[in-house]
């Protein structure tokens, strides 16, 4: 069976006081399709680092070094235009939604990015499929929610949009940082 991710000796380091410091260390692990992996640690230990090595979110100072393999395309993370291609096919879903979501631009409008300017979805095929995704994750009135701006939501909701937005990708690997701690109490 192929891998969905696999990371082979992950390191970071920081550059910092003249040098570079090493803050995640020679990490590997696979991941197959179905599969769930959780990573456990304190706080300060570098599982936000890891999740925003693999995605391509750590500041210019940092120094990643690696390979990643994930939808039968393997990255060496030393080689920018490498990275860049496995980037492309990993979402991450953070733990606030409000670093996710653009506060300047309805719900609908953010789906529209996804569906109508990427996959070439007519606006009303985006419409229906924001609205099927949003019903997935527990929304009772999603035609509403499209309209609204994510300052007129709860944070709750605002995470299950963040997550709708980063599962319309349709990403080889979905992951996600603390997810569940900004999320609200639903039945569905």
């Amino acid at each position: 069976m192929v891998n969905a991710l696999k990371v082979e000796n992950l390191t970071v380091k920081y550059f910092y006081n003249e040098k570079y410091n090493t803050v995640i260390n020679n990490i590997s692990f696979s991941i197959y399709p179905g599969e769930i992996l959780g990573i456990i640690g304190e706080s300060g230990s570098g599982k936000s680092t890891i999740c925003k090595a693999l995605c391509g979110l750590l500041p210019k100072s940092a120094k990643i070094e690696g390979e990643v393999t994930t939808g039968g395309f393997s990255a060496d993370l030393n080689e920018v235009k490498s990275r860049e291609e496995i980037y492309k096919r990993i979402g991450l879903v953070f733990q606030d939604s409000f670093i996710s979501l653009n506060p300047a631009k309805k719900i609908i409008k953010q789906f529209e990015e996804i569906y109508v300017h990427i996959k070439k979805f007519t606006r009303s095929k985006c419409k229906k499929e924001a609205a099927s995704l949003l019903e997935k994750l527990g929304f009772k009135d999603n035609e509403a929610i499209l309209t609204k701006y994510p300052h007129e939501l709860s944070g709750g909701m605002c995470q299950r949009i963040a997550i709708a937005l980063v599962i319309a990708t349709s990403p080889s690997v979905l992951i996600a940082d603390e997810v569940t701690s900004a999320l609200d109490i639903i039945s569905i």
